[in-house]
């Protein structure tokens, strides 16, 4: 869940600590394994995504849309290969990337922790001694397990709209995530969001993203620090308007 705005979560998440803690990273997640998921209900089944699929192909084709809407607020379903979005964002610049960008930002999440078969140095990068012995070799994770369900996300054109459906999803607990005055949030692996914009949208997209995928896949919650720490290294992109794909980088995010 993300409560912070988008803002001074991207300004506070110093830069060293992405990089600090990707070895403790590689041995929590060494040990990953899919678990049983949550329901929520707008998630549909899927196929297991096999590993050799990450940056595939993305065919239009295989993407279908039909009319979505809650109260008086219109919108449309749009069902991927990857994920089922709920979006009252109107056509445009915004909404036409949801796709591509949810496709690719799993993708990221599933390849973005460095993978080595060298052994790791017992010095540092300056040349400090940080070990005693033999370099020990490093653990090779490979890519991330693949969720085996399309992932939930709905994508609200303001904040009333996104308020309205919180109250009506969440009830008597709306109130803390009623709170947030600029983000999103993640409960059950259904990532709740609204348009602020395109590139910060598209940043919420990719951080709530990461909860949505952990929240899927992994058996255990990693620790807040970490989970946090990798969504935010998870924002950072490129994606101008006439590319046709987002670029990851999490240096973007600095």
């Amino acid at each position: 869940m993300r409560i912070r705005s988008i803002t001074s979560l991207c300004r506070t998440t110093p830069s060293w600590l992405a990089v600090g803690v990707l070895p403790l990273v590689v041995v929590l997640l060494s040990s990953c394994t899919p678990s049983e998921p949550p329901r929520p209900a707008a998630r549909a089944a899927l196929p297991t995504l096999n590993d050799e699929e990450i940056g595939a192909s993305f065919n239009p084709e295989e993407i279908r849309s039909e009319p979505w809407s809650f109260g008086t607020h219109e919108g449309e379903m749009i069902i991927t290969p990857t994920h089922v979005l709920h979006v009252t964002v109107p056509a445009g610049s915004t909404r036409d990337v949801l796709p591509i960008f949810t496709s690719r930002a799993l993708d990221h999440y599933r390849s973005m922790i460095p993978v080595s078969d060298k052994a790791v140095s017992s010095y540092s990068a300056y040349g400090e001694r940080v070990g005693g012995g033999a370099p020990e070799p490093r653990i090779d994770v490979g890519p991330l397990p693949a969720p085996t369900e399309r992932m939930s996300t709905f994508v609200f054109d303001d904040r009333p709209q996104w308020a309205a459906w919180t109250q009506r999803r969440l009830g008597r607990d709306a109130g803390t995530y009623l709170a947030i005055e600029r983000g999103g949030y993640t409960i059950d692996a259904e990532s709740v969001l609204w348009d602020i914009g395109r590139y910060d949208t598209l940043c919420m997209l990719a951080h709530e993203g990461w909860h949505q995928y952990t929240q899927t896949v992994f058996r255990h919650p990693l620790p807040t620090f970490l989970e946090e720490g990798l969504a935010a290294y998870a924002e950072g992109h490129s994606f101008r308007r006439r590319d046709e794909e987002p670029r990851f980088m999490p240096w973007r995010n600095l």
